[in-house]
């Protein structure tokens, strides 16, 4: 009987983690997606979102200036976590804007922003975050 509910158990775990999302480099699931309301800001042409259940909620903003694609991101990171976007061009990646979560003993996570980058034609953007000691890693699609 209890290999059963083990078996079963573990099907379901299964199942969950595939419905959850994407599996990121440190393992963990993550769900990708559009912002929703309550991650979307007025200017938002685009906004797109990565979630780890056990660490970081980023949300990657695009907004239009000038004809072309801005892209900045903000997210609730774990104390002693970090904040930074990526760029992509040419078939480089150069990582941009790192910010680290400085621990204030008092909620365990604190909200963090990034400037703005360039993100028009022949460029890609990606927002991430992880913990403290770089896990839980999570990043947003490419835009």
């Amino acid at each position: 009987m209890r290999t059963g509910i083990t078996k079963t158990l573990t099907v379901i775990a299964a199942a969950a983690a595939l419905m959850a999302g994407t599996a990121t480099e440190s393992g963990a699931e993550v769900r990708h997606g559009p912002c929703g309301t309550d991650g979307r800001q007025p200017r938002d042409r685009v906004c797109l979102m990565a979630e780890d259940p056990r660490g970081p909620l980023i949300f990657m903003h695009i907004e239009t200036r000038k004809g072309h694609d801005w892209a900045w991101a903000d997210a609730m990171v774990s104390d002693d976590g970090h904040l930074w976007m990526e760029t992509r061009h040419n078939g480089k990646t150069t990582r941009k804007f790192r910010k680290r979560a400085r621990n204030d003993g008092a909620s365990g996570q604190t909200r963090l922003s990034t400037p703005a980058l360039y993100d028009g034609p022949g460029y890609q953007a990606r927002a991430c975050a992880d913990g403290p000691h770089g896990r839980q890693k999570a990043c947003t699609s490419w835009h």
